[in-house]
């Protein structure tokens, strides 16, 4: 009887093991995309990857490495169209697309960092 319920118990173990390991989170989560911004948070795992931004025709126009957890591509001063950010490390690959409606001439890319202040963001 005691081994049948210690076999039992092993196996509800593995199940739930299992279950939380099937619940990862993606390594990233965009957490805004109003006002012309693309902000996202990277999973610490995805440190270090490339961030690269393509116009609709293919052109690579900016490319940059993932130096904090939260970053914000800036798509105000971009021309209007539709964007693909592309993320890479290690050979996950994350893509995104992002629609631009409004007229402007460029674009920027900042990192933004958390402190007990509040939200900072530097260029």
């Amino acid at each position: 009887m005691k081994k049948l319920v210690l076999l039992f118990l092993v196996t509800l173990i593995l199940i739930t093991t299992s279950a939380f390991c099937a619940h990862k989170s993606p390594p990233v989560t965009v957490l805004s995309t109003k006002s012309d911004i693309f902000y996202f948070k990277v999973d610490k795992t995805f440190l270090g990857a490339v961030v690269e931004v393509y116009t609709q025709n293919g052109e690579k126009i900016f490319a940059e490495i993932v130096v904090n957890r939260t970053a914000i591509v800036d798509f105000k001063l971009g021309n209007p169209g539709t964007y693909t950010i592309r993320m890479k490390k290690d050979g996950k690959e994350e893509n995104f697309n992002y629609i631009k409606t409004d007229s402007s001439d460029r674009m920027r890319v900042s990192t933004a960092s958390i402190s007990s202040h509040g939200s900072m963001i530097k260029e």
